[in-house]
């Protein structure tokens, strides 16, 4: 069973893939002495400096550890989906740069016809 450690918002990834669920990359497997069984034991999550899109299922995004009986137990966190790169920004840009060729084709085309009228 995999079973989710943390799920994280990627900022430059597309709608539908910006959430991104973290697992462990490993069972982790610990003896409990019977009058600590009911304790909780809780992950402390370090997840990497700037995660960007694209990631792939399966690269590691991280580290857990759980501290038991004071040993710590760690393991790599591993991305459980993909995770793609959004191209809206791009697409902004190129908007803006088609927008700025009309622009100059349109004051050329205005000036050639000035220029044809004062011939005249």
């Amino acid at each position: 069973m995999v079973g989710i450690v943390q799920t994280t918002n990627i900022s430059n990834a597309t709608k539908d893939t910006k959430t991104l669920n973290a697992i462990v990359s490993n069972d982790i497997n610990v003896l409990i002495k019977q009058e600590n069984k009911n304790s909780a034991v809780l992950p402390e999550v370090k997840l990497n400096d700037n995660l960007k899109a694209p990631i792939k299922s399966g690269d590691i995004i991280g580290s857990v550890t759980y501290t038991v009986e004071g040993i710590k137990y760690t393991e790599n966190l591993l991305a459980n989906n993909n995770v793609k790169k959004s191209r809206a920004f791009i697409r902004f840009i190129e908007i803006i740069f088609v927008l700025f060729l009309c622009y100059l084709y349109l004051k050329i085309k205005q000036k050639r016809s000035k220029n044809r009228r004062l011939k005249k």
